[in-house]
């Protein structure tokens, strides 16, 4: 099945959100909860229509031990610490509190914050277009503790994937930039 490129990247940027929400210091108790197990097997059953990396984002969630999601968590985590960098300039942070776990590279920006999720994405509703970047409503979705803000330039694609910890109640972001 060919894919829209929009979709892969929303694809690309739906599994960076799950491991960066994995990788936040909280694995052992997002990976215990129920609910959210069960919110990462949804989210990936209701995207698998989108094709073959859902399929695989479905299958982590149900078939690989907690352990195993640990090694390869803490595995990618340790191979990216060389290629570390700063986020694309026009990739706007929260401002005025602490963010903890940030994680950068030219084209992805992860980290948490103590700012309520409705804060944040209020934030980067606005911040991003100030940056110029252009909202995006198709694909974009808001739920009360998830949202997915889709974003572009004349160069580039920008996915802002935004969740609540639910182990620590922070919030959670993670910017996946694409060249067009």
């Amino acid at each position: 099945m060919l894919l829209s490129r929009r979709r892969r990247f929303t694809a690309l940027a739906i599994v960076a959100l799950l491991l960066a929400t994995l990788s936040c210091g909280a694995l052992t108790d997002v990976i215990s909860q129920n609910p959210t197990m069960a919110t990462a097997q949804a989210i990936a059953t209701e995207a698998a229509k989108a094709g073959e990396l859902f399929g695989t984002a479905q299958a982590m969630a149900t078939e690989i031990s907690p352990d195993g999601i640990a090694a390869t968590v803490q595995a990618m985590a340790t191979q990216a610490l060389s290629g570390l960098s700063t986020p694309p300039p026009d990739i706007p942070i929260v401002e005025g509190v602490e963010t903890e776990n940030v994680f950068a590279m030219e084209n992805l920006l992860s980290y948490s914050t103590s700012l309520s999720f409705a804060e944040v994405v209020a934030f980067y509703k606005k911040a991003m277009p100030d940056n110029g970047w252009e909202f995006q409503e198709d694909g974009s979705i808001e739920m009360s503790e998830l949202a997915v803000l889709n974003f572009t330039r004349a160069d580039r694609d920008a996915v802002v994937n935004i969740n609540v910890n639910p182990a620590d109640k922070q919030t959670v972001v993670s910017v996946v930039v694409n060249k067009k």
